[in-house]
């Protein structure tokens, strides 16, 4: 048997949520009465493969959300993926603190990931030289 089409419906909904969303919230997205959204709710709870590799959670005065679920991966898989996340972000802390080590005379451009210039992190000045953009300067400097 499927799943019924609301379920399907909510569970799109709450993915699109930038963050938890109430059942009032979604009803009033949807233009659904409360009662069928908590029934929708309900029905991806019974079916829960209506979010694939997701899960729908409740967190308490908050709202619906989604996070992958915890079935699919072993336990080692998770870790490293999540290693992995802190190794990226440990190094792009890094270089933007060497960045921050030459702003005031700036750097090549070529020593500088090119995605930091694509997101604006970096900027090159008049001189042709790579330094941060003062926002990102002011958030690196310590207090």
């Amino acid at each position: 048997m499927a799943p019924p089409d609301d379920a399907e419906q909510v569970a799109n909904a709450v993915a699109h949520a930038r963050g938890p969303v109430t059942s009032t919230l979604l009803a009033q997205a949807l233009g659904w009465t409360l009662e069928r959204t908590e029934q929708a709710l309900e029905q991806v709870r019974a079916w829960p493969e209506v979010t694939g590799p997701l899960a729908l959670r409740l967190a308490p005065g908050e709202g619906y959300f989604l996070q992958p679920r915890l079935d699919r991966l072993s336990d080692e898989q998770i870790a490293c993926l999540r290693g992995a996340d802190v190794a990226l972000a440990a190094g792009t802390v890094r270089v933007l603190r060497q960045l921050r080590q030459a702003h005031e005379q700036g750097v090549d451009p070529g020593e500088v990931p090119q995605e930091f210039l694509d997101q604006g992190l970096v900027v090159i000045g008049t001189d042709g030289q790579a330094r941060l953009h003062e926002d990102v300067a002011l958030a690196l400097t310590p207090k």
